[in-house]
């Protein structure tokens, strides 16, 4: 009788903290802002790509810190890992990835942010060891047959950033840079951080936007110099496509928030 009893008085424990867990998240309003506390909203990115300051555009003329002239077919990079931080130091990050393709201006949406003030935001250019092992649901940005071009023909693994055009510098009439390379001798993924110098409100009520301008001119300067004729091609893990992550992590250059 008294196993049975332990048994019964057990289970409805067990029962009462399973309810418990299933009721819904209580909802709790801030008295000074009157904004929900675990409220969700969005926040928006705009890449806007620059040459030199000036707009780009796919198949224009251009001259690299080497004076080179180039044209551009293809400039597109994988960003993820979007971090938002608080005034207080405390962080929020978000998983997904995104591919920027740059024969313009791009703008992505980021959702189920918490509402609040932030005050600066950080982002890899790269795809980390995790997401590379794992498989990725059909028709995602990391799904291999959505971006087969952003995938290292030498490998199963994905393209960090790839530019590629022509240039009357290169032997062949052509220059291209694919860039992978996640371990740790040949580490090529970046991470751009930006402080806002103002706060970044994400509200039900509008969705606040983050003005970045992506200069190419940077992929072939800063901290190295790099030229066409010298480096025409980079497709493989190694120092070259280092050195040239090394550069264009200084694309990014923050600009101001719209709230």
């Amino acid at each position: 009788m008294k196993n049975i009893l332990y048994i019964l008085v057990v289970s409805g424990l067990f029962l009462s903290c399973k309810k418990a867990t299933e009721s819904p998240t209580p909802l709790i309003v801030n008295p000074v802002t009157e904004q929900s506390i675990n409220k969700t909203s969005s926040f928006k990115i705009d890449f806007r790509s620059t040459a030199g300051g000036q707009p780009f555009a796919v198949e224009k003329s251009y001259q690299n810190s080497s004076g080179e002239n180039f044209k551009v077919g293809v400039f597109k990079y994988f960003i993820g890992q979007i971090t938002l931080k608080k005034p207080d130091g405390t962080k929020v990050t978000f998983e997904d990835y995104y591919l920027i393709n740059s024969p313009e201006n791009e703008t992505i949406t980021i959702n189920n942010v918490p509402s609040g003030s932030y005050n600066g935001i950080s982002f890899s250019i790269g795809i980390d060891s995790i997401n590379q092992a794992k498989s990725h649901a059909p028709g995602s940005t990391l799904d291999y047959t959505v971006n087969p071009d952003m995938i290292w023909v030498w490998g199963n693994a994905y393209l960090f950033f790839k530019l590629s055009g022509t240039s009357p510098s290169s032997s062949t009439g052509n220059f291209g840079y694919d860039i992978t390379g996640y371990t740790k001798s040949i580490n090529t993924i970046q991470t751009v951080s930006s402080d806002f110098g103002s706060v970044l409100e994400v509200r039900s009520s509008a969705v606040p936007n983050i003005l970045y301008y992506v200069d190419v001119l940077e992929v072939f300067k800063n901290p190295a110099d790099i030229s066409i004729s010298s480096l025409p091609i980079v497709n493989k893990e190694g120092s070259d496509a280092v050195k040239v992550s090394n550069n264009y992590k200084d694309m990014f250059q923050f600009q101001h928030i719209e709230n």
